[in-house]
């Protein structure tokens, strides 16, 4: 495997892994009672447009259903939007005219 292949995996799941934590502890704080496992398991359940649910999305009031679905909608177009923006080359679409000048 080529390096920078790699290097773009590891910062995908790497941002991933990120995203969920910072959504699991929004869950934490908009759902009171709720264990650490159970917030875990619902995020990465979101996150992976799983289907599963531990029972805590139903007793999540608007402000975790709000963060379950921003987990559903960044676990979609987050990370295959960073992966193919990592692996696209940026061309460079500025050229410089050139032109030739008779002298004398």
């Amino acid at each position: 495997m080529p390096p920078q292949a790699v290097q773009q995996a590891l910062s995908v799941a790497l941002i991933s892994l990120f995203a969920t934590a910072m959504l699991t502890f929004a869950l934490l704080l908009a759902v009171p009672g709720l264990g650490l496992v159970s917030a875990g398991f619902e995020i990465l359940s979101a996150y992976a447009t799983v289907g599963l649910t531990g029972g805590a999305t139903a007793m999540a009031g608007a402000a975790g259903h709000l963060v379950l679905i921003l987990a559903m909608y960044l676990g979609r177009l987050g990370p295959l939007a960073l992966g193919f923006a990592l692996l696209t080359e940026k061309k460079v679409r500025v050229e410089h005219p050139r032109a030739e000048i008779l002298m004398g």
